[in-house]
């Protein structure tokens, strides 16, 4: 389990410049629109029941324009450095995020977009970890930059949900797209555009395992129709699923350190050393599928257990 460390949330400093900064936005607006006109000052803004001050919140975010206004004038007579993390708050990322997992450096929001991000984010006062102990856990927030990392404006919406494992897992599967086309991203605004990954590295992510190659067995065919190129990695990557079934099979058959060529699932050919299975596919295998082979060699109960890749025949 985690414990409480400072790498999951803003130092206390930090944490007290970030209210400071933060409330005084909250009554700019509140001046601005005259929600509750009773309060004048920070300390009454404090006061405000969290209903209330989510009030504010949530007038400031529907204009943020005001945050041009509110740095030009600096009713609060902030320092400039002050007033550019003020003004940094323009690129914050309001919407919903499911929290997905507490990491040693900060805790993991996955966005509900198409396709999806994935933000590192620091808590304030209280740890994600305490704050959300079950994951994942849908919320409504906001993040925002602070100091080139992101943060939480300190409150959020939570839904009553309970994920199965099947979501979950359906999550992580997403958390790991985000992870291959974007990072994970842990400052804001993006300052480098988002590369999308090479079709090589989708696919090998829609291989990865048995889950992945049914849930996106129409990606994997589109992927290798659009690029003929693939097959041959489509091939290799699929040898190595079928040379992990065969194997245990063949080393109970007592077939230890037996060389084995696999060609779109079945074996095609055998070879007491490397060289001597390479020769036999060169032999019975089309030239135009040598690419497709798929060697491995049965290691025995002395050995590490498995199959051993190598390169295509």
């Amino acid at each position: 389990m985690l414990r409480k460390g400072a790498a999951l949330r803003l130092p206390a400093a930090e944490v007290a410049l970030f209210y400071k900064l933060y409330h005084a936005v909250l009554l700019y607006t509140n001046q601005q629109f005259g929600l509750a006109r009773q309060v004048t000052t920070i300390a009454q803004l404090r006061a405000m029941s969290e209903e209330a001050q989510y009030e504010l919140r949530s007038a400031f975010y529907a204009h943020r324009q005001l945050l041009e206004a509110f740095v030009q004038e600096n009713p609060q007579h902030f320092s400039a450095e002050e007033l550019a993390l003020v003004a940094s708050w323009q690129h914050g990322v309001h919407g919903q995020f499911y929290v997905l997992r507490h990491l040693q450096r900060y805790t993991v929001f996955l966005d509900v977009n198409d396709p999806p991000k994935a933000y590192g984010v620091l808590a304030l006062h209280d740890d994600f970890a305490d704050l959300f102990p079950q994951v994942p856990r849908l919320i409504d927030t906001m993040l925002l930059p602070f100091h080139h990392q992101i943060t939480y404006d300190g409150q959020c919406r939570y839904y009553n949900l309970v994920f199965g494992r099947g979501i979950t897992r359906r999550l992580n599967d997403t958390y790991q797209l985000a992870q291959a086309h974007y990072g994970i991203t842990t400052s804001l605004p993006v300052e480098t555009q988002a590369v999308a990954p090479s079709e090589e590295e989708q696919l090998r992510f829609y291989l990865r395992n048995a889950q992945h190659r049914e849930m996106y067995g129409e990606e994997i065919v589109a992927l290798v129709q659009k690029n003929h190129s693939l097959e041959a990695l489509y091939h290799q990557e699929m040898g190595r699923v079928h040379a992990r079934t065969y194997s245990p099979q063949l080393r109970a058959m007592g077939l230890s350190g037996v060389w084995f060529a696999i060609l779109e699932g079945i074996p095609i050919a055998s070879g007491t050393t490397r060289q001597e299975l390479e020769q036999a596919v060169k032999r019975i295998v089309p030239q135009n599928k040598l690419a497709f082979i798929y060697t491995f060699q049965v290691k025995g109960a002395a050995h590490r257990r498995g199959a051993k890749r190598s390169e295509s025949a």
